[in-house]
């Protein structure tokens, strides 16, 4: 077993992004565990607020992002980056409210890493949200996974982190920013992937694509027009900004 678990869900079409996802990871950190966890799709709570509600104890540290996070190598290690911020403030979890955004006191960012006590400290505190989420006639609607991060928070009676600076906490290439900017103009789109990718992650992701193991990756991925287009965009953007 490795120090760090890089873990999150899965289901529906998003389940076209997991060996990607794999593939960029065992990349990154050779050194570090993956797992994805399938979801069923017709349950109250889906794959994003279900990565928040199980328990995937174990290892030291484990790491809960999104399917579609392109994880990039960085210096200081994402282990390195979260184990310093938790030396800092001596909780068991590492993450901050999203302050500037609508109701950003009562949300944490869906990125979220934990010590292995979190699991034990937010027991109680998880499987209410899983009985509040079962129990509450939802209807269509699926939990908020990161409102729902925060009562967890909360019901366990840890403190919200009051630390100012919403730090990087990616560690990759989020293809849903290019998804959420799809109906935008192009320099929107392209000023959107700039405030994310730095010239260093560009030229790591320009050389990724150029291995075998992307090209055969991307060739499975071509049922996916959405899942394609964002690539490709990404490629397009990340050559204009390799070249800075």
């Amino acid at each position: 077993m490795n120090s760090l678990l890089i873990f999150t869900t899965v289901e529906g079409r998003y389940r076209i992004y997991r060996e990607l996802f794999e593939f960029c990871c065992h990349r990154a950190y050779p050194e570090y565990d993956v797992q994805v966890m399938d979801v069923r799709t017709n349950q109250p709570y889906g794959a994003a607020c279900m990565r928040f509600l199980v328990d995937v104890s174990g290892h030291p540290y484990t790491y809960i992002t999104d399917i579609d996070m392109m994880i990039i190598p960085e210096k200081p290690s994402l282990l390195e980056f979260h184990s310093a911020e938790i030396e800092k403030t001596g909780l068991c979890y590492s993450n901050v409210p999203r302050w500037k955004e609508p109701m950003g006191e009562n949300r944490m960012t869906g990125l979220h890493f934990v010590t292995d006590d979190w699991w034990e400290i937010t027991r109680d505190a998880r499987l209410r949200e899983v009985h509040k989420t079962n129990h509450e006639g939802l209807g269509k609607c699926k939990c908020d996974d990161e409102l729902s991060l925060m009562r967890i928070v909360k019901g366990s009676g840890l403190p919200v982190t009051d630390r100012g600076h919403l730090v990087s906490r990616h560690h990759g290439i989020h293809l849903g920013t290019l998804r959420d900017y799809r109906k935008q103009t192009l320099q929107m789109r392209r000023n959107a992937v700039k405030s994310r990718v730095s010239v260093e992650k560009a030229r790591y992701w320009l050389g990724l694509i150029s291995t075998p193991e992307y090209r055969e990756i991307f060739k499975r991925m071509h049922t996916d027009s959405q899942a394609v287009w964002e690539l490709n965009e990404l490629k397009k953007f990340c050559h204009q900004i390799g070249q800075a």
